[in-house]
């Protein structure tokens, strides 16, 4: 080992490469380090109480430094700083050095580096088979959601860091954010796993293992439907009061029925009635209106050898869906009124303006004016 590389333990080796710091985990390149770069003037002390992690400390000071160069992060995205400063690469490798090898003596503790380089690494390491980030890596995911962070917990939504996870565990974890966020930052959380969730289950092409993931999927909203809060605002949706709700829970609401309606195609494909008679009087117990959902209870009646109430089933999907023209027939014809009304309206109101105008003109032709 030469005086450019540094080997934090058997699966971390640092080299600078250039200009560069770059991180080797078990013999294969990993990634690049780029460096956070705090000033702490003493006026500003106290501005720093309270900071639990580097993700905090870079909402507080997001400042960067890249290749000697400052840059400052919004939104996700580097603009180049007003203040200028020069380390050189020697002494920016073994401050990289430094912070790794504490990372390292703390068992990984994904506090101590930015979450964007602390769980990709834990994660790599775990692979690798270090045997302390296999046992700290679902930990640490449990405990930075349960921290209350919101950043960092919709890092680890959005990079699928929680389905490493079981429901238990996560549902759990949330339990504990839960208490220390406010309602609406908890369900824009909520949102944003059933995004990254529906994306988890479309990634597969088996359909048994999206059959899996669904249900995992509808499992996990409904433990939140143990919210009275939640439930109050389904039973809004089903309603038809979309007034009373925020543009995520709508987008939950529909995340999770589009869920349940391709469940239960899924289950047909396979050939699963068991399941699927089970999870079509799930969903009428709490949606009676939507005509599928009869239409797949019918089928399952049917496969089950049972051809009066597949008969009932089939019956009451022809009856809604007729419901269902008419009131679209009726929403259409009056789509239909308001724009013949807008469009005479327009118009008459035309006609009688260039008539004032001709009218107007010829007065102050004519002098009276």
């Amino acid at each position: 080992m030469n005086d450019k590389e540094f080997k934090v333990n058997k699966y971390i080796l640092l080299r600078l490469e250039g200009k560069y710091t770059v991180i080797y985990v078990n013999g294969k390149r990993f990634n690049y380090c780029k460096g956070l770069f705090i000033f702490i003037p003493e006026k500003n002390v106290e501005k720093y109480d309270g900071i639990r992690s580097i993700d905090e400390v870079s909402e507080v000071y997001d400042d960067y430094l890249i290749n000697n160069n400052m840059y400052k992060e919004e939104n996700g995205k580097f603009y180049h700083s007003p203040y200028s400063y020069y380390i050189p690469p020697e002494t920016e490798f073994w401050g990289h050095c430094s912070n790794l090898q504490a990372w390292v003596e703390h068992d990984y503790d994904t506090r101590l580096l930015h979450s964007n380089l602390a769980f990709p690494l834990l994660k790599a390491l775990s692979k690798a088979g270090d045997p302390i980030a296999e046992k700290v890596f679902k930990e640490e995911i449990a405990k930075r959601i349960s921290s209350g962070y919101c950043p960092t917990i919709i890092y680890l939504i959005l990079e699928g860091y929680f389905f490493f996870l079981t429901i238990e565990e996560f549902l759990c974890a949330l339990d504990n954010c839960r208490e220390k966020i406010d309602y609406l930052e908890y369900i824009k959380l909520i949102y944003e796993v059933m995004m990254k969730w529906d994306d988890y289950v479309f990634s597969s092409a088996d359909i048994k293992k999206r059959i899996i993931r669904r249900e995992g999927m509808i499992k996990f909203f409904m433990e939140q439907l143990m919210d009275s809060k939640m439930h109050k605002c389904l039973e809004n949706y089903n309603d038809g009061f979309y007034d009373r709700l925020n543009e995520d829970l709508m987008n939950i609401f529909i995340c999770y029925f589009s869920a349940c309606m391709c469940l239960c195609w899924e289950y047909c494909e396979v050939n699963i009635y068991d399941k699927l008679l089970q999870h079509c009087k799930f969903m009428l117990s709490q949606d009676t209106k939507t005509s599928l959902i009869w239409k797949y209870l019918a089928i399952a009646y049917r496969k089950k050898n049972m051809p009066i109430n597949a008969k009932v089933a089939e019956n009451i999907f022809q009856i809604k869906e007729k419901l269902e023209q008419k009131r679209m027939k009726k929403k259409y014809r009056k789509e239909s009124l308001r724009r013949f009304f807008w469009r005479f309206s327009f118009r008459n109101f035309k006609r009688r303006y260039w008539r004032f105008r001709r009218h107007y003109r010829g007065s102050v032709r004519d002098g009276q004016w």
